[in-house]
């Protein structure tokens, strides 16, 4: 892995609230974002505190962030929170962020949509972060990325059966954070 990059002042400030992600947890999702270049396609499965679309929007690349929950509304861990941490934070960006509220197990997006790095926060149920993770690693452009965020019991199992299946290992490791690249 790269040497431990610096995270920006925002994303301390928000995360240190929220503590969800570890700063070189944040660090990893950056360089991973940014290693796709000119303005990619970001998939956030679970808006969480907004810390991961915080950290997303300010990477040096401009991608496009697609931010998937079933909850719309609710003091954290809802689309509406995310979006108040990015209006905090970074008004000027919130046009590149698309909400789409749905099941986040099976929603689709539209099949010309390159979608290069999509990352699934954390997954309480076997069933629903297996699906997530079928539903999303079939939406990855070929040499996406996705990413698994926690260590929930069933999220580990789900991503080791899933990438057990098509014999994948992980690309990289960080705290609780793994990425499997997608290759054809």
């Amino acid at each position: 892995m790269q040497a431990k990059r610096m995270i920006p002042d925002a994303v301390k400030t928000i995360q240190g609230r929220y503590a969800d992600y570890s700063p070189d947890e944040l660090g990893a999702i950056m360089s991973i974002v940014e290693s796709f270049w000119p303005s990619p396609t970001v998939v956030n499965i679970g808006a969480g505190f907004g810390v991961a679309g915080l950290a997303i929007m300010l990477c040096k690349n401009k991608p496009f962030l697609y931010t998937v929950d079933d909850i719309d509304e609710g003091p954290v861990g809802s689309l509406k929170s995310e979006q108040h941490v990015l209006e905090e934070c970074l008004p000027q960006y919130v046009t590149r962020r698309k909400a789409v509220l749905g099941d986040v197990s099976t929603v689709v997006f539209d099949p010309w949509l390159m979608i290069q790095v999509v990352l699934i926060g954390k997954q309480n149920m076997y069933e629903n972060a297996f699906a997530t993770l079928q539903n999303a690693y079939k939406q990855t452009a070929d040499n996406g990325m996705v990413l698994i965020h926690g260590k929930a019991e069933d999220m580990c199992r789900a991503t080791r059966d899933f990438f057990g299946t098509l014999n994948k290992r992980y690309s990289f490791h960080v705290d609780t954070l793994v990425g499997y690249r997608k290759t054809s």
